[in-house]
């Protein structure tokens, strides 16, 4: 895999834990909602792009707690 579909699948698995579509995640993390198309398309982006997309997802990452909350 190349580092682009790594990036991509990230997205798309930390927009479903967050419960909102990748592109939204990328424009609240970004302020990119055309980042995860370009992405598709062949395009790259830079280091710190993809690190702060990380980061958004590892800070709004539900905490384990209250998953369990919710599914009861």
């Amino acid at each position: 895999m190349s580092a682009t579909s790594d990036l991509l699948q990230e997205i798309r698995e930390g927009a479903q834990q967050l419960g909102i579509a990748p592109t939204t995640l990328c424009h609240r993390a970004v302020n990119n909602g055309h980042l995860v198309k370009r992405l598709e398309n062949g395009r790259s982006i830079e280091f710190g792009t993809a690190d702060r997309i990380r980061a958004y997802i590892r800070e709004n990452r539900p905490k384990a707690d209250e998953t369990t909350e919710a599914a009861e």
